[in-house]
């Protein structure tokens, strides 16, 4: 729910004496000491409320079989609610100042006492009250159409798209990618190889290694193509190895470089405004504030960097860590130094640049660009919980590709697709920071209809306290996703 007017209902069968309703911003949680961010929870079993905003009007007193109704208008930051009727936007009890720029998640919280039992009614069967008007039942019909779904089909493919073939250590074609690559990221399945990086605008066959801080390579028999349907592979063991198995993760920039002068460098730049997706090929002139261009239109909320020419580490920008701070395709913790990115979050138009060699050292330079777009990319930050019953992240679709960091301590960045791991639990991971081969993990997670459940107490996803921060591709809207 980013957005819009919501109704539901809610039969109580049985009250009990510690039966709250109402939303939250964390899913479900099962006691309301501690409670932060965003709520507003109604005790149907002793009349009372907890919330974060403030409530207007009387809890009124329920018994087994009544109803409560809700109507969130997220618009405003208000949930009415009233007994046995739909609720009167100018007359029912409220809770407001809620915020409106949050995704919210309907909750039955039940912290000890006599549990409730309670039937839910999103609109998958007849209402018993009809909503108030311009409010719509909460079900995946009525959710916002998103730039990759075009409210119509499943386009999420055509943007990012993982394939898998076995090398034969002389050269093939690999296709069913569905559209030609900008950005083509190999790593051997069943081989300890390193991570290769490829990209059109810079071109083939130069390759970095998101595993190295090693300087560009230029060794011919890698990538030797990218083809309207996927890319040619040649006999370098790296990509293709006999009888190897790999996976090649793919993604479209729009297919055309242009010359951006909206920085105070010049770059040469690859980008798909619909995808959210940009690759960024500039030579460094080591000046705090130096700026370049993406050409997404919006913010990104990931940006990766790497000097080209010389050993040095991945610079990578992520929102939910902020411009202070940034971190690397190693195992180290996120590192708080205004250096990287001159302390300047990136705008609509350009990524800011500090005086570090890692971004901005007068040398080439190769950045890659991302912002979210409901419906088929996210990028954020979750609080591990150190248990096998694992937070939950939303994200607005089911994701076809996940990677994730710990950033408040050491850890590996795991990945985990769809392609490789064709149901739950997914435990085929690969690390972006590691050679090693892909192999059966106790480090496993869900994706599911509209996010991704962790499913492991593994410090390198879930420690308890531990802060996270995740990028996830779709392989399907939640309008179109189905049961794995």
């Amino acid at each position: 729910m980013p957005s819009g007017k919501w109704y539901w209902e809610i039969q109580l069968t049985t009250v009990g004496n510690r039966n709250r309703l109402g939303i939250t911003d964390t899913g479900l949680v099962y006691n309301a000491v501690g409670l932060t961010g965003n709520y507003a929870l109604v005790s149907v079993g002793n009349q009372s409320s907890n919330t974060s905003g403030t409530l207007s009007g009387s809890i009124p007193t329920f018994a087994d079989g009544d109803y409560i109704t809700f109507a969130l208008d997220e618009d405003t930051g208000i949930l009415y609610f009233e007994k046995n009727a739909a609720p009167n936007t100018s007359t029912s009890p409220k809770f407001t100042g809620l915020s409106t720029t949050t995704t919210y998640f309907v909750t039955n919280q039940e912290p000890g006492g006599t549990p409730g039992v309670n039937i839910f009614n999103f609109g998958q069967r007849p209402f018993a009250y009809t909503p108030p008007t311009g409010f719509r039942s909460l079900c995946t019909t009525n959710l916002p159409a998103t730039a990759i779904g075009f409210g119509l089909t499943n386009q999420a493919s055509k943007y990012m798209n993982v394939a898998l073939y076995t090398g034969n250590g002389s050269s093939q074609s690999i296709t069913g990618v569905g559209f030609q690559p900008d950005f083509t990221w190999i790593k051997s399945r069943s081989g300890a190889d390193n991570h290769n990086l490829f990209n059109a605008v810079v071109g083939l066959p130069n390759r970095l290694f998101s595993n190295l801080g090693n300087a560009e390579n230029t060794t011919a028999g890698t990538v030797t193509a990218f083809n309207s349907d996927g890319f040619s592979v040649g006999s370098i063991s790296d990509v293709n190895a006999n009888g190897v198995t790999f996976v090649g993760w793919n993604w479209n920039a729009g297919g055309s470089t242009v010359t951006n002068t909206s920085g105070t460098i010049s770059a040469q730049v690859r980008a798909n405004t619909t995808a959210g997706f940009s690759i960024i090929s500039y030579t460094g002139n080591k000046t705090s504030g130096a700026t370049i261009g993406h050409g997404l239109g919006v913010a990104p909320a990931m940006v990766i960097i790497k000097e080209r020419a010389n050993s040095s580490d991945w610079i990578i920008y992520h929102q939910s860590l902020g411009a202070t701070q940034s971190i690397y395709f190693t195992t180290a913790a996120s590192n708080t130094n205004s250096i990287w990115f001159n302390n300047t979050a990136p705008s609509s138009t350009v990524i800011t640049l500090g005086n570090s060699d890692g971004t901005n050292r007068a040398n080439t330079m190769i950045a890659y660009a991302f912002a979210a777009v409901p419906g088929y990319s996210a990028f954020g930050s979750y609080t591990g919980n150190g248990s096998t019953d694992g937070p939950f992240v939303y994200t607005g679709f089911r994701p076809r590709y996940v990677m994730i960091k710990r950033t408040d301590s050491t850890s590996d960045w795991t990945i985990y697709d769809t392609s490789r791991s064709t149901y739950n639990q997914m435990n085929l991971a690969l690390y972006a920071n590691l050679s090693n081969a892909e192999g059966t993990t106790i480090i496993v997670i869900d994706t599911v209809s509209n996010g991704i459940k962790i499913r492991n107490s593994n410090a390198d996803t879930n420690a308890s306290g531990g802060t996270y921060i995740y990028a996830t591709f779709a392989e399907s809207p939640f309008q179109f996703s189905n049961a794995r």
